[in-house]
């Protein structure tokens, strides 16, 4: 085989190693937690927390692998680097969401406490902590932050008040990469934990900094005084408690055990089958829409694990990349889903669904006007009719019905989804729909214009309560939020459907299917979830803009250090030479790492200072020791007869530098000079150690978020590689046009002045 086929296969090889994970053909098979307890199986837990005391305690046999970031467990065990991996129930549940090769087995094994963290001296703070989640455990607002964050999927923070004139200020310390505690959505910190800063804020009058860091750097930063409190999905544990001062705790989770799919030797048949009855639903994981009803009547029929979303489509989409089971909807959606995926079916409507228009009890003749309008409407037979017409399967029919809008009686404002065929949706890229046609039929009546809003539906109650819109439509009645909005007339009667995956279709899809088919389609999505979903390819742009501003002000000021420590090294003063040369030894025998956080946590510890500044300040000090040993050795190199002679030609010692040595030496420093710079670009890969979100941190970011173990690693690979040859090619260039021998040269002849052009160009 030649060459280039051999390479070829080898390449194809290790993408599939890395994209299809480990072969199980010949993997034991696990059923519980004591199967574990084997030489020569490995548990992955992140270290110093109640999982790594699990593994101990039940797991006395195997190998225990520690790692910072969760997602590095999941790559780990996702590789076959680990056998299992022990992390708390809340994150384990989102991993499982985005990895559908992973199980979580059956048992719990013990509790996770999780609290804030203060200095042991700061016991007023930890008074007040402990006050706040005291008074939300009684008021019942801790069990809401529960549901809303952990309970189900894609919460969404709530409006919480800042305080007015707070008393003072506090550095909060979190991660930024613990679904659902603490995390990264749309460019903003959001969760469990970020719900408890803002809440506590507004307890406690003080206003407030989140810094994000990685939780090995969590209490060196608190200790130092960079942060005052931790609130970051921190773990009790009794060697920590010796450090710090715990708060109680403000959520209790539970141990929980992942292992590879196919080393798990439950019921996987059951679990791959099509689910074909409500009943069936029982224990399964089922989404619905952010407000909407079908939860609310589905929840006395059947116990579920509840994932919630804020919109149809990523909530389909969850649905076919079976991150949940079940997915409830109205029937008259049934239709329009399943024609535009075919893989999916609907299960018997398992409740009935009345809904009404909604709108502020505030304003009471409006809604009277509507109401009456509504009625007539339901009496002439015209609202069944637009129903028929938009429900129906004739999309011919389904245009927007002519009227005339006015605007002398002012304008009527409703808010619709934008994405809910057949109500509101757009078609040739107009807003359409039942929704949309009522409202238009219903401001023609009263002598109004119209504007319509789109929003989530989550957003649509409290628009209505703070005046944004005027009403929305086909809202089902729930006492709570009749409690908040005034509901009209009802319109019509719906019914509440549960759909689900046509496994035995999928199946044979899938086999007719090539690898590279699967292989691509596989790459298409981590590439849209890495970069497209929530514009996260900002955030890759902001860590890589880190990166270069620290790379190039590093490269700036450690050259001059260095040429400064370079003096000073060739200096005949021997203090002076011996402090240089003790300078150079001491930063190239110290990790840049740690010359980094000893400057972040010690010496800067009680300076405010932006920790971007800091990672300047040690890669200048680090390269200064690298490029003065470079510039001595170029200098060194230069011939010292040519010296003598410029002496003897009347050139003072400095005159003699610039215009004999440095030349020289130039060509010496770069092609090294260029190799250390690219060096110390990879290193900035470090800096999240102090709190900064470079190209690398912002990675991290982004697989806490999609739980893609591998593909965010060779996005940021590749950039680096990219912006390191860019930096490549100019040093280069600038090294070819200081090096007379590498320039190319031009031959300029003789002229004599006495011939013409002419005659030279003959």
């Amino acid at each position: 085989m030649p060459n280039r086929q051999k390479l070829l296969a080898l390449m194809l090889g290790f993408i599939i190693v890395l994209f299809g994970g480990c072969s199980a053909a010949d993997e034991a098979k696990i059923d519980s937690t004591s199967d574990l307890n084997q030489a020569g199986y490995i548990i992955g837990v992140p270290e110093g927390t109640p999982p790594e005391e699990v593994a101990k305690e039940f797991m006395p046999n195997a190998e225990i692998s520690y790692f910072t970031q969760f997602i590095d467990g999941v790559a780990a065990l996702k590789s076959g680097k680990a056998t299992a991996v022990i992390y708390d129930s809340s994150g384990v549940d989102r991993i499982l969401l985005s990895n559908p090769d992973l199980v979580k087995l059956p048992e719990e094994l013990g509790n996770i406490e999780i609290a804030a963290v203060v200095r042991l001296s700061d016991t007023g703070l930890n008074d007040q902590v402990n006050a706040f989640i005291k008074r939300i455990h009684q008021d019942g607002t801790a069990d809401e932050m529960v549901t809303r964050w952990i309970e189900n999927i894609g919460g969404v923070m709530p409006d919480i008040p800042k305080p007015q004139n707070p008393e003072k200020k506090l550095t909060i310390i979190t991660n930024g990469m613990t679904e659902p505690m603490n995390y990264y959505e749309n460019d903003e910190l959001t969760g469990y934990d970020i719900e408890f800063i803002e809440r506590f804020a507004n307890y406690a009058n003080f206003d407030y900094e989140i810094i994000t860091m990685d939780y090995a750097a969590m209490i060196p930063a608190l200790q130092s005084g960079k942060g005052d409190i931790i609130i970051s999905d921190f773990f009790k544990t009794d060697e920590r408690g010796q450090e710090v001062l715990y708060s109680d705790a403000y959520v209790v989770l539970h141990n929980s055990v992942m292992v590879r799919k196919s080393m798990f030797s439950g019921n996987i048949e059951a679990e791959n089958s099509t689910i074909a009855t409500n009943d069936e639903l029982n224990g399964k994981r089922v989404g619905f829409i952010t407000g909407m009803v079908h939860i609310d009547n589905f929840r006395p029929l059947y116990d579920s694990m509840e994932y919630e979303f804020n919109d149809f489509s990523a909530m389909t989409e969850a649905l076919k990349a079976d991150r949940i089971d079940a997915m409830l909807t109205s029937e008259s959606k049934v239709a329009e889903i399943i024609e535009q995926n075919p893989d999916l079916l609907a299960l018997p409507p398992y409740a009935d669904n009345s809904a009404s228009i909604g709108m502020s009890k505030t304003n009471t003749e409006l809604g009277d006007k509507l109401d009456a309008v509504v009625k007539s409407m339901i009496t002439d037979g015209s609202l069944d009719a637009l129903t028929k017409k938009w429900m129906g399967s004739d999309e011919a029919q389904k245009v927007l019905t002519p009227v005339t809008l006015t605007g002398e009686k002012g304008t009527l404002v409703a808010g619709v989804l934008g994405d809910d065929y057949p109500y509101s949706y757009y078609k040739d890229n107009e807003l359409v729909g039942l929704e949309v046609d009522l409202a238009r039929i219903l401001a023609a009546k009263l002598g109004m214009s119209l504007d319509v809003k789109t929003m989530d539906f989550s957003a649509i109650i409290p628009s209505i309560t703070a005046g944004k819109i005027d009403l929305a439509f086909y809202l089902a009645y729930t006492p709570e939020r009749a409690a908040s909005i005034r509901f009209l007339t009802p319109l019509k009667s719906d019914r509440a459907v549960a759909l689900v995956k046509n496994k035995v279709s999928t199946d044979s899809t899938a086999t007719a299917g090539s690898f590279l088919t699967g292989f691509f389609t596989s790459l298409q999505d981590s590439f849209n979830k890495t970069f497209v979903v929530e514009d996260r390819y900002k955030l890759i742009l902001q860590g890589l803009w880190t990166t270069i501003v620290i790379s190039m002000l590093s490269l700036l000021f450690g050259s001059v250090l260095g040429a400064v420590v370079c003096a000073m090294r060739k200096s005949r003063v021997k203090i002076v030479s011996g402090l240089a040369i003790v300078y150079i030894r001491l930063i190239q025998g110290v990790p840049i790492v740690l010359t980094l956080m000893i400057l972040y946590y010690i010496l800067f510890a009680s300076v405010d200072i932006a920790p971007i500044l800091i990672a300047v300040v040690g890669f200048s000090i680090n390269f200064a020791a690298y490029s003065a040993e470079i510039f001595r050795t170029a200098i060194d190199a230069t011939d010292k007869g040519q010296l003598e002679a410029a002496y003897a030609l009347g050139f003072t010692r400095v005159s003699s530098f610039f215009k004999v040595t440095l030349p020289q030496a130039l060509r010496h420093i770069l092609p090294i000079f260029k190799g250390e710079f690219i060096s110390m670009v990879k290193m900035t890969s470090v800096v999240g150690y102090i709190a900064i979100q470079d190209l690398t941190k912002m990675t991290d970011i982004i697989r806490s978020r999609t739980f893609d173990a591998f593909f965010p690693l060779f996005v940021t690979a590749f950039i680096y590689f990219v912006i390191t040859y860019l930096f490549i090619i100019v040093l280069g260039k600038i090294e070819v046009s200081i090096d007379p021998k590498r320039r190319k040269r031009v031959v300029k002849a003789i002229i004599d002045p006495e011939v013409s052009v002419a005659e030279v160009a003959e």
